[in-house]
């Protein structure tokens, strides 16, 4: 970057001869990173913050805002300028991408009688969680079984092949079965 000190020496045919001397300062190009904070994937509803790294001063060329950090609430390409002086800067940019939601669906409320079984479905998702355990052959996968011993909410928690994720609720009514009278006569 400097300073440099450049001399520019003329000489004539006759042997004379002058100089000037004359110091030069340099900048060099800034080195523009970005620091990405906040939930990844970057979901609807989520937030992310954008914290643009190097040069001395930064502006966000879509709203010529020059803080170096910017939330994002929604999908957006963003274009940052960093300067290290009014000719010497660099521009980079990015594409906030944002995933619709998951859209978990548990399959449906039931009754059983008590010791029975009641199998639970979900779908809209890759990878679900059950939860409570109490009560379920298993925690994970998009069919259980449940054996409850009392009426249950069970959640099921999913996430779809973006990473994003959604809950659902399914209940499970347990009744005790109905009272069978044999009678202890048998008569013509």
């Amino acid at each position: 970057a400097g300073p440099y000190a450049v001399t520019y020496i003329i000489t004539t045919a006759e042997g004379c001869s002058d100089s000037i001397t004359k110091n030069y300062t340099f900048t060099t190009y800034p080195n523009l990173t970005f620091n990405l904070t906040g939930t990844s994937p970057f979901c609807a509803g989520d937030s992310l913050t954008v914290r643009a790294n190097g040069g001395t001063n930064v502006v966000w060329l879509n709203d010529n805002d020059t803080n170096r950090t910017k939330v994002f609430y929604n999908a957006t390409r963003y274009r940052v300028r960093a300067f290290n002086g009014p000719l010497c800067f660099v521009e980079d940019d990015d594409t906030v991408v944002v995933y619709p939601n998951a859209l978990v669906t548990a399959f449906s409320d039931t009754t059983i009688y008590r010791g029975g079984t009641a199998t639970l479905y979900a779908t809209g998702g890759t990878t679900f969680s059950w939860s409570p355990a109490a009560g379920l052959n298993a925690t994970t996968g998009a069919t259980v079984k449940s054996t409850t011993a009392q009426t249950r909410n069970y959640i099921v928690s999913g996430t779809d092949a973006n990473g994003c994720s959604d809950d659902d609720t399914v209940t499970v009514t347990v009744i005790d079965p109905p009272f069978t009278r044999i009678p202890n006569i048998i008569t013509p």
